[in-house]
């Protein structure tokens, strides 16, 4: 019997939206995952770059 593959792990990252809330974010980024069989292993948030910087330094560091 084939397994099914194990998801691949994905970051998310939200910031703050005038046009959407940190929590409608969070949702359209775990419904695209669950789309393309990605799983959430990370959220990045934060004013500003804060957050984008914390995430693209992981992501550095991973390679």
């Amino acid at each position: 019997m084939k397994r099914k593959p194990s998801p691949t792990g994905a970051a998310a990252y939200t910031r703050m939206s005038a046009n959407q809330s940190i929590g409608d974010q969070m949702r359209a980024i775990r419904r695209f995952a669950k789309r393309r069989g990605l799983k959430i292993v990370k959220v990045y948030s934060g004013g500003g770059n804060q957050g984008q910087h914390s995430m693209l330094a992981n992501a550095q560091k991973a390679h």
